[in-house]
């Protein structure tokens, strides 16, 4: 599963096309997608966003978008408080889901 075309990613703020340029990216949540759970999530980059929850990035597009670190020492997004309850790495644009994830 790929950021873009899969989970509908984008850059924000909007307008943005590059890692460079972003502060964050959005995309479809990859535990929900296609049921009536669907939601987006958004995560902030460390590089714009130097306190508070913000993912370490690595690449230059939506393509070969890596996260390498986050707030907590480690890379992976655990999504608590839905119904999904996601926990995934983003490497190289794709979704790698842990084993403890609800996935599609």
């Amino acid at each position: 599963m790929k950021l873009t075309p899969d989970l509908h990613a984008e850059f924000t703020p909007e307008g943005a096309t590059t890692v460079a340029e972003a502060n964050g990216v959005s995309f479809d949540c990859p535990g929900c997608l296609g049921t009536e759970r669907h939601h987006r999530l958004h995560m902030p980059f460390a590089s714009k966003c130097p306190t508070g929850t913000a993912w370490t990035e690595q690449g230059t597009s939506l393509e070969d978008l890596t996260f390498v670190d986050a707030p907590r020492g480690t890379r992976s997004l655990r999504v608590l408080g839905y119904p999904c309850h996601s926990h995934f790495n983003i490497t190289g644009g794709a979704i790698d889901f842990y084993g403890d994830s609800h996935s599609p």
